[in-house]
């Protein structure tokens, strides 16, 4: 399955449609550089500063956690990753004013089939989760947040929309 991601550095919050057979630095880094060490250790591509460029979010400690070593970790289905990408594998990682690139986004597993097992979500701070969409088509939040669902106020959701960023550049509110 292929993403595209137009020209623009941005962090954005995506999921993988697919459980990915081989490991992330075999699958999205084969299209965009994922940073997280200064020498490349554990597969990431080496940046003088070693920060990383991909993450996690953990609803149980409520915080981004970045990923350790994407030479032996797979992509999941529905999982939510917040990854920096703005460029393909030819920008130069040394250049802070290089021109963002588009670039298409691989993976390669088995699709989940409609309604295929079920999700349990635990809210521990009576706050938000970052979940993953792990079908390859838009969902109907309105059925995600009704359905079967207790202990959460399916009012309202937040997104991440780089097009209608907020002052704060995270969210946005999108009222269902």
């Amino acid at each position: 399955m292929e993403r595209y991601i137009p020209a623009k550095h941005a962090y954005r919050q995506l999921s993988s449609i697919v459980t990915t057979n081989n490991f992330i630095a075999n699958n999205w880094q084969e299209d965009t550089h994922i940073s997280g060490s200064m020498s490349g250790a554990n597969g990431f591509d080496a940046i003088n500063t070693g920060n990383p460029s991909m993450y996690t979010f953990d609803n149980d400690v409520y915080n981004y956690v970045a990923l350790d070593n994407i030479d032996d970790t797979n992509l999941k289905t529905g999982k939510g990753y917040h990854i920096l990408v703005g460029d393909d594998r030819t920008t130069d990682l040394t250049n802070n004013n290089a021109t963002a690139s588009e670039t298409t986004l691989s993976t390669i597993g088995p699709l989940v089939s409609e309604n295929t097992g079920s999700s349990t979500v635990n809210f521990p701070k009576k706050s938000f989760v970052f979940v993953g969409n792990p079908f390859q088509a838009p969902i109907n939040m309105n059925n995600v947040l009704t359905t079967n669902s207790t202990n959460i106020n399916n009012t309202f959701y937040w997104a991440w929309d780089l097009k209608f960023r907020n002052h704060s550049g995270l969210h946005h509110n999108i009222c269902s």
